[in-house]
């Protein structure tokens, strides 16, 4: 019997996960929710603090769920600054605002867009996606 590949995608992504949204609520939630869940996350309300740990600790990090709109740096730039600097970390960014930009510009610096309001079930089915190539199947053992 195989298991759904989103039950067991989590146990293979043993990197962090920096949550960067200049909204700390929305951060933490977001945190909080990828924890409860396996994964490994740090949360982030200054990008350019988020930057400054990422590359200071970059074989830790493996994927970055960034808000778009944020002062100082942009999850756009933040994106862009990091993936010229990392190319294997995956990057998904999200926004109520700039869905048209983002299918304009094919942006070649993220993983995966995801426009808000997000529930949080989907976000993390879109995590599982972007962290784990989708042909790998898991086998599951009987218990007896």
């Amino acid at each position: 019997m195989l298991t759904s590949q989103r039950n067991s995608r989590k146990s293979y992504f043993s990197k962090k996960i920096a949550v960067v949204d200049d909204e700390g609520d929305i951060a933490q939630m977001f945190t909080d929710a990828l924890k409860s869940n396996g994964y490994r996350a740090k949360a982030f309300t200054d990008p350019l603090v988020a930057f400054d740990q990422i590359c200071s600790d970059h074989s830790s990090y493996g994927l970055v769920l960034s808000d778009v709109r944020m002062p100082n740096l942009s999850g756009i730039e933040l994106a862009t600054k990091l993936r010229e600097k990392y190319k294997k970390i995956k990057i998904i960014l999200m926004s109520a605002y700039e869905t048209e930009y983002i299918r304009i510009s094919n942006m070649k610096n993220i993983d995966y867009f995801i426009s808000k309001p997000a529930h949080i079930e989907k976000v993390l089915g879109i995590i599982e996606d972007v962290i784990l190539p989708p042909k790998i199947k898991i086998e599951e053992i009987p218990t007896m």
